[in-house]
């Protein structure tokens, strides 16, 4: 199934008549299967290093970096639209950057400005 298709299929889930998540607009919905899916490449590169008999260290460093540096930023944001509040740093490693306060909503675009301490 490519990007498109399985982007598709969440829409459909959470837009869905009965769904407990109808609150959230269509663009929302939207956002939220874009932040699901657009690291899925890097989480195949990784599944294959995963289950590779052969480990070359450069390369296995390459992937874990790729998946982490993308993925990190996505999954906090997916979690943010559905849930309607920020990621908890459960792990207590100060994980998560920022006030916790959107600065724009679902679907809307980008703010002109970076965010505060991000440069």
């Amino acid at each position: 199934m490519n990007e498109a298709e399985l982007q598709g299929k969440i829409f459909n889930t959470f837009m869905r008549a009965g769904s407990p998540w109808t609150s959230l607009d269509a663009e929302a919905v939207d956002e939220l299967a874009f932040h699901l899916t657009d690291w899925l490449a890097d989480l195949e590169k990784l599944v294959t290093l995963y289950n590779s008999e052969r480990w070359d260290p450069e390369q296995a460093e390459d992937i874990i970096l790729g998946f982490l540096i993308h993925a990190s930023n996505h999954v906090p944001a997916a979690h943010r639209i559905l849930m309607d509040k920020p990621a908890t740093d459960v792990f207590q490693l100060g994980a998560v950057q920022g006030t916790g306060q959107p600065r724009r909503k679902p679907g809307e675009p980008y703010p002109d400005e970076p965010p505060p301490g991000n440069p």
